[in-house]
């Protein structure tokens, strides 16, 4: 698997509430853009995969405990990371998508964050460490 970002989780979140939340919002996606576009399944409790309909490609959504890299510390946090079977590439088509969906669930990841009121310099740094991930991913946000 190529590992796409690692999202912080602040410490006021509930993880598995963050785990139902990100969840709904996949299931809410999975015809997008067109019917039978994406197949979501739970993997064990914490790891959400995410399968594309041409099979070139997915990508999982693993909660639990990360290595932040800026602070050098084991926080808790989202790890996406995109998986292939090794031999091919995953498609344009694919790549296009997931940037499309992996863009709606940073919005949707957002706006938990932002009904925290963190504040702050938290805030802040969450906000930052969100621009990254987008810019980690093939295609822009529309």
């Amino acid at each position: 698997p190529k590992e796409l970002f690692t999202l912080p989780i602040p410490d006021r979140i509930d993880i598995s509430s963050l785990f139902q939340s990100v969840g709904a919002y996949l299931v809410s996606q999975q015809n997008k853009p067109m019917v039978g576009s994406w197949t979501i399944s739970q993997y064990g409790e914490d790891t959400l995969h995410v399968l594309f309909k041409d099979h070139s490609a997915m990508f999982s959504l693993d909660f639990g405990v990360a290595l932040i890299e800026a602070t050098s510390h084991a926080k808790a946090s989202v790890v996406v990371e995109r998986h292939t079977d090794g031999s091919r590439a995953a498609s344009l088509q694919y790549m296009l998508q997931e940037s499309v969906l992996l863009h709606g669930l940073l919005d949707s990841f957002s706006k938990v964050i932002l009904n925290e009121s963190l504040g702050g310099a938290e805030e802040e740094y969450l906000g930052d460490e969100m621009e990254k991930a987008r810019n980690t991913l093939p295609a822009r946000r529309a």
